[in-house]
């Protein structure tokens, strides 16, 4: 397991020196190791300290960091749906009423964030391939990708899959390149 700073203390002392810089995640898995609802309250207790300067990037996880945690490892297909099932959940949690949620893989039980988001907090989602890029244009606000190896080749094929989801969508794109 990769083992730095915890993200959500870094992001709160972040909020509290900082004053106009958006603050994120890079990348959280609200699938194993982090229950969709901790991932809710963490995201919407940032938010609050950075008066609304936060988003939140979610994907499907590295077994780096979640089977060496939870001894668990789903095929990618069963991840991709814990994810858009935690998505709901973050967002429905986020409202302020008492949820009950009843899904596949997460419940709750008039769960309640006392502690809400300043800001209407985006949910970019990432992909590496294009075959799943349609799920950030789909349940997400945005993408997050690193596009892969040298050029742009790759976010290319990426991007196209992100506009087959309702609306206009702010696309996110971190490309590495060899020195």
């Amino acid at each position: 397991m990769i083992l730095s700073c915890f993200i959500w203390s870094w992001l709160g002392a972040a909020a509290a020196i900082t004053h106009s810089i958006e603050l994120g995640t890079g990348l959280t898995c609200p699938i194993l190791r982090y229950n969709p609802a901790v991932i809710a309250q963490a995201a919407a207790t940032v938010s609050s300290l950075a008066g609304g300067r936060t988003y939140l990037a979610v994907g499907t996880g590295e077994a780096l960091n979640e089977y060496s945690v939870t001894l668990e490892w789903p095929e990618y297909d069963e991840r991709q749906i814990r994810m858009i099932e935690a998505i709901e959940l973050i967002r429905r949690l986020w409202t302020g009423e008492k949820v009950s949620f009843d899904g596949c893989y997460y419940q709750t039980k008039k769960a309640k964030l006392y502690t809400l988001p300043k800001n209407e907090i985006p949910i970019y989602i990432s992909s590496l391939v294009p075959e799943s890029a349609y799920i950030a244009g789909y349940y997400g606000d945005g993408l997050l990708t690193v596009g892969g190896g040298e050029g742009l080749e790759k976010p290319k094929q990426i991007l196209p899959n992100l506009k087959k989801g309702p609306g206009t969508q702010e696309k996110m794109l971190k490309v590495y390149r060899r020195q």
